[in-house]
Parts: C-alpha cells; structure tokens; sequence
C-alpha cells in the first residue's frame, strides 16, 4: 500500500511546483514594462557587473519582463515560470526603489531560482503527505508513525529555511553583501514582526529577516 502514498505525494509534489512557479501571474494583474522601465532595468544589470561582474538575474527571459499593476508601495519581485521558462514580475517600486536595493532584491530572487529553492519545497510538501498517507497504510504503530512524521516535517521545515539562507549568501557573492543586506532590511522596515521567537523559527518554512541578516553580516 505504500505505492498509494507515493503516489499522492507525487501528485502533490507535481501540483505545489506548478502552483509555486505560476501563482504570482495568476494573483496579479501585469504589463509589459514601458521603455523607460526597461532602460531603469537595464541599468541595475549594468550597475550589478560593475559591482561584481556578475548579474544573475539575466538568465531569465526578459524579453516577457512583467510590471505589476496598481499602486504598491513595497520593493517586489517575483519569478514567474518553469526552469528554462522563467522570466520576472516586478513591482513599480522596485523600479523606484535605490539601485543598490533593487540589485540585492533581484540577485536574491535570482539565486533562489537558480538553487531549485521552490522545486525543492514542492518536494518537500510531497514528502510529508506521502508521509502522512503512510502512517494510516502500513502497520506501523500510530505514535511511533506520527513521531516519525514530526521529524520528517522539522528537517522539512529546516531544508527549506537553509535555502533562504543559501541564495542570500550566493546573492552577495553576486551583487556584494551591501546590496543584499540594503535589500533584506528595506524588506525588515516594510514587514511587522520580522523577528520571530525560537521555537516559532523551528515551524517556519522561510527565516525571520531578522535572523537571514544576522547570518549575512555574520558571514
């Protein structure tokens, strides 16, 4: 009976990857960006290899950049698409925004892509029903199973935050550790309670800001 929980988590797996990779085209309405948009683009890029020389958000298809539409008032990206299909969404005021900001914000979402971040929850998520299935279809004893489970969701839960804090590294590789810590606490100022007790980051499946700092400056 084990091949039904596979099965489901597979199945589940498949539909978190695809719901990850679209759901930012889906709840937002878009445009294509005007020409100065795209010339204020252009020049984080540009600003980015004179810093570093290097810009990981190029990989991308920019040709199909989108801007969000409406007013925002936060610095956003998001990455849109399959591997080998993604492409950005950025809000208008990641084109307002310092360039030093809007490069760390892009080279983070950049790497996270680059690292398979969301595909790796997606199996992640599949895993702990899968889990959940098997503890019900095998004769294992229902608290030895649960417990077993426990764990498998915390080590979950621990991969998942150690790939925020892998892109955030790889970012500063890329664009310097200023961009990317000016990035990390203009998203800090703009989020309540971006600092978060112990055992509430034990259950958290993306770090306190406040803690992907800390690890930053400590670095």
């Amino acid at each position: 009976m084990l091949w039904i929980a596979a099965l489901v988590g597979l199945v589940v797996s498949l539909l978190a990857a695809v719901s990850m990779a679209y759901a930012p085209r889906w709840a937002l309405d878009s445009r294509s960006p005007g020409e100065e948009e795209r010339r204020t683009f252009a020049s984080f890029a540009t600003e980015a290899e004179a810093a570093a020389d290097d810009c990981p958000w190029t990989a991308f298809d920019l040709d199909r950049l989108q801007v969000v539409l409406g007013e925002d008032r936060s610095a956003a990206v998001h990455v849109v698409g399959l591997p080998g299909r993604q492409t950005l969404l950025v809000t208008r005021a990641l084109l307002s925004s310092e360039p030093q900001v809007a490069r760390g914000l892009l080279a983070i979402a950049a790497t996270r892509a680059e690292l398979g971040s969301d595909l790796i929850r997606a199996t992640l998520a599949g895993v702990v029903v899968a889990g959940m299935i098997a503890v019900f279809v095998t004769p294992i004893a229902l608290p030895v199973g649960w417990a077993l489970l426990a764990l498998v969701g915390l080590a979950s839960f621990a991969v998942a935050r150690r790939l925020h804090y892998a892109a955030d590294r790889q970012a500063a590789r890329a664009v310097g550790e200023d961009a990317v810590l000016a990035a990390l606490r203009t998203l800090a100022d703009g989020t309540a309670g971006s600092g978060a007790s112990r055992w509430r980051t034990l259950v958290a499946i993306e770090p306190p800001l406040a803690d992907r700092i800390e690890r930053l400056e400590a670095n």
